[in-house]
C-alpha cells in the first residue's frame, strides 16, 4: 500500500518514509542523551553546592588581626582576613575544619560543625620573636657614578664621593 501511495502522487520516492523514521530516530535519541546529561550535570552542581563561611580573627587582647590564613584541612584552598579582621572563605563541606595561621600565634584548628559564623581568639606562642637573629654578609667596592659631574660641581665632586649600591 505504502508503494503505491509513493508511485500514485509522484513526489515522494520510496526511500522518503525511510528517510524520515530515521531521522526521528535520531532526533528522539539525542533528545534522550542530552536530558540525560542535563540531569547529571544537576546532580553534580546539587553535590558540590558550596556555602560561605565569614568572621573574625582576634588576639588575646580582642583587637583584630590583620593578614592572618585561613586554609580548609586536607585541601589548598585559602583565604586571608582583611584591615579588619574579617574574613570570608568558600567551603564544600559545611564540618570542615578551618586551620588559622599567624607569625607569633599558635596555629588553631576549629570545625565548622555546620556553622557559617566563625569568630576566633588566637593565642600568643611560647616562643620569642626576639631569639631570632638575623645575620647578613656583604662586601661592595666604593664606585664613582657614570655620569660625569657638570663644571659647578667639581668643587663639591671633591668632598663627596657618589656612591652606587
Amino acid at each position: 500500500m505504502k508503494r503505491s501511495l509513493f508511485s500514485c502522487y509522484g513526489f515522494l520516492s520510496p526511500d522518503w518514509y525511510l528517510r524520515q523514521k530515521l531521522f526521528l530516530k535520531s532526533k528522539i535519541r539525542s533528545a534522550i542523551l542530552t536530558s540525560i546529561t542535563l540531569l547529571l550535570f544537576s546532580f553534580q552542581l546539587i553535590a558540590q553546592e558550596q556555602a560561605t563561611v565569614t568572621g573574625t580573627v582576634t588576639d588575646e587582647k580582642g583587637e583584630t588581626v590583620v593578614g592572618a590564613s585561613i586554609k580548609i584541612k586536607g585541601t589548598s584552598t585559602g583565604a586571608t582576613t582583611d584591615a579588619d579582621g574579617k574574613f570570608k572563605i568558600q567551603v564544600a563541606d559545611k564540618n570542615a575544619t578551618l586551620i588559622f595561621i599567624y607569625v607569633g600565634y599558635v596555629n588553631q584548628e576549629v570545625a565548622l560543625a555546620g556553622r557559617f559564623q566563625v569568630n576566633v581568639k588566637l593565642k600568643p606562642s611560647n616562643n620569642d620573636l626576639s631569639e631570632v637573629v638575623v645575620v647578613g654578609y656583604n662586601t661592595q667596592k666604593k664606585k664613582p657614578l657614570p655620569v660625569p659631574f657638570p663644571p659647578s660641581a667639581a668643587k663639591t665632586s671633591k668632598k663627596y664621593m657618589a656612591v652606587q649600591l
